[in-house]
């Protein structure tokens, strides 16, 4: 099963005309830290941080009466190699 985790944060975003901009962080907590299996007669387990932090930033822009958009956004987590982001461009017709 999953374990169960918490999570509280907090999440700013600003916008002026056409652009945003947003951040957030939040702390995460697993209250059950250790996952187990048992595969083949083998007791396999894992365990994982109790708490870490996840951390988001990102934008987006519009622009020619919001015909074309550029939206982008970032992530990063501690204690785990939890990262990523992505980039997304729009045309409306």
């Amino acid at each position: 099963g999953r374990a169960a985790t918490g999570v509280a944060g907090v999440a700013l975003e600003a916008s002026e005309g056409g652009s945003r901009l947003f951040g957030s962080v939040d702390v995460e907590h697993a209250f059950s830290r250790e996952t187990a299996v048992e595969v083949s007669d083998v007791g396999l387990s894992s365990q994982s941080e109790a708490t870490r932090a996840r951390f988001e930033v990102g934008g987006s822009v519009e622009w020619s009466g919001g015909r074309y958009a550029l939206q982008g956004a970032a992530r990063w987590a501690t204690g785990a190699r939890d990262y990523g982001g992505g980039m997304v461009f729009k045309v409306r017709f």
